[in-house]
């Protein structure tokens, strides 16, 4: 279970990140000014932080796990149709 510790911690961070994404779509929608402004760049530098977390994190998949050789069948359970 110990692999799963990992997932549960992009999970909770997923959720802060759509959170704050929420906020500052409000903030946008109902906002007028200088707090327009902000929601912007609040909403932009949350979409550049998901992106670049996932790019950056396949890189690095890519590059430790690259050189293996690829799996052509994968089974997983009984996937047999009754």
């Amino acid at each position: 279970m110990d692999s799963l510790d990992g997932i549960k911690v992009l999970v909770v961070d997923d959720h802060e990140d759509i959170t704050s994404l929420i906020a500052g779509l409000s903030l946008l929608i109902f906002g007028q000014g200088p707090v327009r402004g902000f929601a912007v760049v609040h909403c932009l530098g949350i979409l550049t932080s998901m992106f670049s977390a996932v790019t950056v994190s396949r890189a690095i998949v890519n590059l430790v796990y690259g050189h293996r050789r690829r799996v052509a069948k994968l089974a997983i359970g009984d996937t047999a149709w009754k």
